[in-house]
């Protein structure tokens, strides 16, 4: 409907990227760092690193996923992959970190959506990101937006304190004064 969030959240469980969830061995501290000179969330835990940014074109771009990377400025900002082929879209040859059905995306996207027009073009671009942090996690909220329709995308990453796993979900919000049909919406997916 038009005024209620649909939230798609993945369990931790299910998302887990733990090595070792319970072992006596002192954890670095788990960590959400964004570098505003280049657009970048460096996520951390005891084993791995996740990463992504913002490139030229404004989308949300997966950077790095693998064991953990101690110096954030060891990790490239994001920037538009080349066409590989006359018929190659940077859209689909970018990793994008939640990719939505349209601008001559040929891979699976996170979200499709259809709008009361029957349009099913839908292009996310980066709007702003928030932090918050109690004494056992750390969350990172980045929000999206469809560069033609009121078509919200908050996206979600948790890390827990002492442990491996990064938790990840995603609320689409409907602006419009129109519904719009969610025919797919994912928590996460991984660009390969």
């Amino acid at each position: 409907s038009r005024d209620t969030p649909v939230t798609v959240r993945a369990a931790a469980s299910a998302f887990a990227l733990a090595a070792a969830l319970f072992t006596a061995t002192a954890y670095p501290a788990q960590s959400i760092e964004y570098r505003p000179d280049a657009k970048l969330w460096v996520i951390q835990t005891a084993d791995f690193t996740y990463a992504m940014g913002v490139n030229e074109r404004n989308g949300l771009q997966s950077l790095y996923w693998g064991p953990r990377i101690d110096r954030a400025q060891d990790i490239p900002a994001a920037h538009s992959l080349r066409e590989r082929a006359a018929f190659d879209l940077s859209t689909t040859t970018t990793p994008q970190e939640y990719a939505a059905w349209g601008a001559g995306l040929y891979t699976e996207p996170d979200l499709k959506a259809t709008f009361a027009s029957g349009n099913r073009d839908l292009v996310l671009e980066y709007v702003d990101q928030h932090q918050t942090q109690d004494a056992n996690s750390q969350t990172l909220e980045i929000t999206m937006h469809d560069i033609r329709l009121p078509l919200v995308v908050h996206l979600f990453y948790r890390v827990y304190s002492g442990q491996n796993i990064l938790e990840r979900w995603s609320t689409i919000e409907n602006k419009t004064k129109e519904d719009v049909v969610l025919e797919d919406a994912a928590s996460a997916t991984w660009s390969l």
